[in-house]
């Protein structure tokens, strides 16, 4: 299998531990544009009602409460949607991106009080995970599975040589157009980080909760001392990657990710993992399914007269709502084989333009 890219997000800073921290700023967004200064006086109203009423999340790391400067917190938790693409801003305006979109309609109807994440936000961010930053989450699973239980001062110290051994195998397996990508990150990692260790813990110990925040992972605190192991269900998860033996290497692309990722996901990160699969479906039932969920993405998207939806936001909103409402797993293969033939559901027909990249590509809509 080639590496068609580099899956990493940047810039990362230790305080941003908090996925339903993350999903709660891109809900406060919501649909229009506001101002950072709005978002953060959301967020920390937000915060301090949690603290009065929640025990649970008063123990949880990256929440603002833990913060001395919370105006600074958000700030992070902002620069790590707008890495993952859920929003965008322009000076002091913020607003989200379609894929942040999604998020605000899988929210529409959670409870403020909530702080867990439900399934179909578990699906959603997990995606966002493998999508565009799996070579970190990846090696954070690898080092776990060569230990039953490991500190997290050790996966400090030996966490750059690790990237290193990983960067290494991927610049023998990448496709021409990533291996820029790949030896930039390897001369950086092996040149420029002058303490390992500082960049190591900005770098995987908002990985790590994350994976324990989509139950792959378990942590363990005692006193001064933090381990992590693998769950039955990291340990699962990682038997559903591509694994090259001979160099312990694990990696997915972009035909794994349409293929097999949902399931993977469901099986895996979710609490409710009974299921339907969508080749159990009749023909008519999915053209039903999937045609109203192509509508709804676009009147959530609406950019005025253009009759199309991107591909990527349109299959991670059906997905999700998917398994939300009917328990039902999708892969996106699936839900584009419908559209590659092209299929009619309530006086429209849909169909596929795809691009070299998924994100550049979209689903036309005619009437």
């Amino acid at each position: 299998m080639k590496s068609d890219q580099l899956r990493f997000i940047e810039n990362l800073n230790t305080q941003v531990r908090s996925l339903p921290t993350l999903s709660q700023l891109v809900t406060e967004i919501g649909l229009g544009k506001t101002t950072k200064s709005i978002i953060e006086e959301r967020l920390i109203q937000w915060d301090k009602a949690l603290v009065k009423d929640s025990k649970f999340y008063r123990t949880q790391k990256g929440i603002l409460s833990n913060s001395k400067n919370k105006g600074l917190t958000v700030k992070r938790y902002l620069d790590l949607a707008l890495s993952f693409g859920l929003c965008n801003n322009i000076n002091e305006l913020v607003f989200n991106t379609d894929l942040g979109k999604v998020l605000v309609y899988l929210n529409k109807e959670k409870s403020l009080k909530n702080y867990y994440l439900q399934d179909s936000e578990v699906i959603f961010l997990t995606n966002l995970l493998i999508n565009s930053d799996f070579d970190v989450i990846i090696l954070a699973l690898t080092i776990l599975n060569k230990s039953h239980e490991i500190s997290q001062k050790k996966i400090l110290n030996i966490f750059s040589t690790e990237l290193l051994n990983r960067l290494k195998n991927k610049q023998k397996h990448s496709s021409q157009s990533a291996k820029n990508n790949i030896n930039e990150k390897f001369r950086k990692v092996k040149f420029e980080w002058e303490k390992p260790e500082i960049y190591a813990e900005h770098i995987v110990v908002p990985r790590l909760e994350w994976l324990s925040q989509i139950n792959l992972i378990e942590k363990n605190s005692r006193s001064t001392r933090t381990t992590y192991q693998l769950t039955k269900n990291g340990i699962n998860f990682l038997q559903k990657i591509n694994y090259s033996p001979n160099e312990d290497f694990y990696e997915i692309d972009s035909v794994w990710i349409n293929k097999n990722s949902q399931k993977a996901i469901v099986e895996n990160c979710v609490q409710e993992n009974t299921f339907t699969l969508w080749n159990e479906l009749e023909k008519g039932e999915k053209t039903e399914l999937f045609g109203y969920y192509i509508i709804e993405a676009y009147n959530l998207f609406s950019k005025g007269s253009a009759l199309r939806v991107p591909i990527f936001p349109t299959l991670l909103l059906a997905v999700s709502n998917l398994f939300r409402k009917m328990n039902i797993v999708a892969e996106f293969e699936e839900l584009k084989l419908l559209l590659k033939d092209s299929f009619s559901f309530d006086k429209r027909i849909f169909s596929i333009r795809e691009a070299a990249r998924t994100n550049e590509g979209y689903i036309l809509i005619q009437f």
